[in-house]
């Protein structure tokens, strides 16, 4: 079980504004993959329009999409990732998915990358038990994206007449919509996989009428598995976090291990002081 499931507090953006941002509804779409079967909360219709071409997923190009008489404004960004890699996702262990996704070039982890991850932590759990219950305390769930919007904006998907994002939700894989009015107007998304949802935040900020998107991040702090890739040789600390971590953990226990490219595992101990800032640093940890 990841931190984000059983860590420190969690305090997402819309409860922080629910009080001041009025009436709140939500819309569960239906289907494998979150592809809603009639139109919904902004997912994909099951039919075409006439005269109209439904989007494909992952396809990487632009491509146009169902919508009466025509074409829609839904076109998809050129540089989505395909189908392999969407179909990979999610992976078995999601907390080193997320770990994953801090040393991948894309918008889905590398499974390279991920396989590395999962082999280590492995061997190093087989060698030393006493970590096994530490995980990465990822900065947000991968799966949740918060969208501020226009009010106009907002009605339309409410009411699964926006078509601007058919073809982000198709390829991500639409879960369900939430979706708040008031002060503020947002929509909060859960989609398939588990993404780099700062690559993916920006596709959705670029829609007409969204004022801007982000993850849907939580607070707090926690134990967490740092790590420093050297050549062949990656560097893990298991951080072992205690404390007030709701405002910040305050005692910190370490144990450094190195596992070659080979799987030979050497258990470092306790990093000295000189090591720290190296292998247990906040870009390293988090």
């Amino acid at each position: 079980m990841s931190k984000l499931d059983r860590g420190a507090l969690l305090i997402t953006v819309p409860v922080l504004c629910l009080a001041a941002c009025g009436g709140h509804s939500s819309s569960k779409s239906a289907g494998a993959g979150g592809l809603e079967s009639s139109a919904g909360a902004g997912g994909l219709e099951s039919s075409a329009g006439a005269g109209g071409l439904e989007p494909a997923a992952g396809a990487g190009g632009i491509i146009g999409s169902a919508g009466t008489g025509g074409t829609r404004d839904d076109t998809c960004p050129i540089d989505l990732p395909g189908a392999s890699e969407l179909a990979a996702t999610p992976r078995a262990n999601t907390n080193l998915e997320l770990l994953a996704l801090k040393f991948s070039s894309g918008v889905v982890a590398e499974q390279a990358v991920y396989d590395r991850l999962v082999r280590d932590v492995a061997l190093i759990t087989a060698r030393e038990p006493s970590v096994a219950d530490i995980d990465y305390y990822a900065p947000h769930d991968g799966k949740q994206l918060f969208l501020q919007t226009d009010a106009r904006t907002l009605s339309q998907m409410q009411a699964g007449t926006y078509r601007a994002w058919s073809c982000l939700n198709g390829t991500y894989g639409l879960v369900s919509s939430d979706f708040s009015s008031g002060v503020i107007s947002f929509a909060t998304l859960t989609l398939k996989g588990i993404y780099n949802l700062v690559r993916v935040s920006k596709d959705y900020a670029a829609l007409p009428g969204v004022q801007s998107a982000s993850a849907n991040v939580g607070g707090g702090d926690g134990s967490t598995i740092c790590v420093v890739r050297e050549d062949s040789v990656w560097h893990y600390v298991f951080d072992r976090a205690s404390g007030d971590c709701l405002a910040g953990c305050t005692e910190h226990e370490y144990l450094h291990f190195t596992v070659s490219s080979a799987g030979t595992v050497v258990a470092l101990g306790q990093p000295s002081a000189a090591e720290l800032p190296v292998y247990a640093s906040t870009e390293a940890c988090r």
